[in-house]
């Protein structure tokens, strides 16, 4: 008898996981499977209705049920009879043609009058007589199947089109394993691992090992990935491996580190004898960053041997300038070159406690002047600083102030909110203020590739798209933003609206 298959567990936790899970958009850089279709259902009551994205109603509220859309395609059923409706709210096939129909990964399992089962597509094709086969899904993917052919002996991974990205022979009882993170699928049978990149829907890479190497933290650019020795749920192992991929290329080296890491989307580290080291560009151990701030393996600082001694600043392994009297509170990796000092009470020193500096990588002191707080330099190349704790604003990678001063200033995902006399607003991520700190709400929102802001008073809110830095509508109340839609509970009535602010549905 056969084994059910399984879903490996990971055997550590990430200290990043990846946030974007959904499908490449032209608007944004990061991977993406998210399907943001031409094509949404609304409910009303106990029936559904299909609309397109920009919210011209495509059907009748008919549909007693409706599968979710994927690929362009969902099931729906009215008078006892189920059919397969596309985005354009055509039917690919007709009700009743089947007698069942179960989606699945994009992939439609079928079953006529006479009991024969087959395979189809999102445009209603058969790829495949289910005849001595079965569909292998699981519930953490709505992306990938694995078809398995009992009487041929062999397994494809198939992609929501249903097209075959690997197919390898049956060999043994048991079935594959596999794990998805980041846009990335691992499939392990008969001692070799493939690497599946689920955007593109191609392999990436396959090798030869014996355990199963689950995808653990992958970069947003796809470049950079830890791989993991995992097991099924309810299985053990005594050591794990690790090993990472790089530009499609795969490097093990569960014998030279006991963990691997991918700090910051940027760099490999590793774990051994309980020290971290970062690694080179041939993989070798480089510095050993356990209390140390650095930007990469030839420019980095520490303290020195006595805490008295301050800071030294190192390049290639050289001791380039020792900075007296001050101390690092935060060790991590400095993208922007700029590593941040700060001073303590001292009698010998003449100093003070509370004082923070920046520094490049050679030991000199930026921007000729110091600040009551600092933070490291973002992934914008800006920093929030202050003066006196009590106004904050924004400098750029020069010591150029490009902010006015305000009580306080968070970073965002996508934005800077900023506060002033408890009213919020917003700067966009090149600088530049987009929302005046006016408001008692404000959050972001991400459709279709597209960042949105919300933000009002508590009675009236505005929609503004960051991406096109412009307003796109305003409502009379707090907003619902939506996979699909917006909606606005107003007098007793839903409306709906779309992205683009207009009003096309209103519930009865």
């Amino acid at each position: 008898m056969k084994k059910k298959i399984f879903i490996v567990m990971l055997v550590f936790v990430a200290l990043f996981t990846f946030t974007g899970c959904g499908k490449k958009s032209n608007k944004k850089k990061d991977r993406s499977l998210k399907e943001y279709d031409e094509a949404f259902f609304i409910q009303e009551g106990s029936t559904y209705a299909l609309f397109s994205k920009d919210g011209k109603q495509l059907t009748k509220f008919e549909y007693k049920y409706a599968s979710s859309i994927v690929n362009g395609a969902a099931v729906v059923e009215k008078e006892d009879a189920k059919g397969i409706i596309n985005s354009n709210g055509k039917m690919v096939v007709d009700f009743g043609k089947y007698k069942y129909i179960s989606a699945s990964a994009g992939l439609y399992k079928v079953t006529d009058e006479q009991r024969n089962e087959y395979l189809l597509n999102a445009k209603g094709k058969k790829i495949a007589d289910m005849k001595d086969k079965e569909l292998l899904t699981y519930f953490t993917s709505g992306y990938y199947s694995i078809l398995h052919d009992k009487a041929g002996k062999n397994y494809k991974v198939l992609n929501v089109n249903g097209d075959t990205i690997v197919s390898f022979k049956e060999t043994n009882d048991d079935e594959p394993t596999v794990n998805s993170e980041g846009g990335y699928l691992s499939v392990h049978y008969d001692n070799k691992n493939y690497i599946i990149d689920l955007v593109s829907g191609k392999k990436l890479l396959e090798f030869e090992a014996k355990e199963h190497f689950c995808v653990n933290v992958v970069s947003k650019d796809g470049k950079k990935m830890t791989l993991n020795s995992c097991v099924k749920s309810y299985e053990s192992q005594d050591k794990v491996k690790y090993a990472l991929i790089e530009n499609g290329k795969l490097h093990d080296l569960s014998d030279k580190c006991d963990k691997i890491r991918l700090y910051n989307d940027t760099n490999f580290t590793c774990e051994k004898d309980n020290k971290e080291y970062l690694l080179d560009s041939k993989y070798n151990l480089g510095i050993e960053i356990n209390g140390v701030s650095y930007q990469d393996n030839d420019h980095y600082a520490k303290a020195h041997n006595g805490s008295f001694e301050g800071i030294d600043f190192y390049e290639k392994d050289k001791v380039v300038k020792n900075v007296e009297c001050r101390t690092m509170n935060d060790h991590k990796y400095v993208e922007s070159g700029l590593f941040i000092l700060s001073t303590y009470y001292s009698k010998p020193c003449g100093t003070e406690s509370g004082t923070y500096e920046y520094y490049n990588t050679k030991g000199e002191k930026m921007f000729d002047k110091s600040f009551a707080r600092a933070e490291n330099f973002d992934k914008n190349s800006y920093a929030i600083v202050s003066e006196d704790k009590e106004n904050y604003y924004m400098i750029d990678t020069k010591g150029k102030k490009v902010s006015e001063d305000y009580d306080r200033i968070i970073s965002r995902n996508n934005y800077y909110e900023i506060i002033k006399d408890d009213l919020k607003g917003a700067i966009n991520t090149k600088g530049e203020l987009v929302v005046e700190a006016k408001y008692t709400d404000i959050w972001e929102y991400e459709y279709n590739g597209e960042v949105y802001l919300v933000y009002g008073d508590g009675k009236k809110y505005t929609l503004y798209s960051l991406d096109n830095k412009k307003e796109v509508t305003k409502f009379d109340s707090k907003p619902n933003l939506g996979e699909n839609y917006i909606t606005l509970d107003k007098n007793g009535k839903k409306e709906y609206y779309t992205y683009k602010g207009k009003l096309f549905y209103t519930a009865k």
